[in-house]
């Protein structure tokens, strides 16, 4: 994957991150999801784009909200 990060800092809540979208925080991307609760009964909402792993983010925490773009090609 090749990133070219042209963000700006500006903050919002997560909670204003609409599904499908993509957001950072301290340097990480995330994708937006839709509520999930795994075996546990712990909530996800968001998946790490590096790791592949889902997290939760509480609604009030603050993220940076960024315009992204994917490039499929073949290998």
């Amino acid at each position: 994957m090749i990133v070219n990060d042209k963000s700006k800092t500006m903050e919002v809540k997560f909670c204003d991150v609409p599904n499908g979208e993509v957001f950072m925080e301290d340097g990480v991307y995330y994708l937006s999801i839709e509520g999930i609760q795994n075996d546990l009964g712990y909530c996800k909402n968001a998946v790490n784009l590096t790791e592949g792993e889902a997290t939760y983010f509480d609604c009030d925490e603050m993220v940076v909200w960024v315009k992204a773009t994917l490039t499929v090609e073949n290998r």
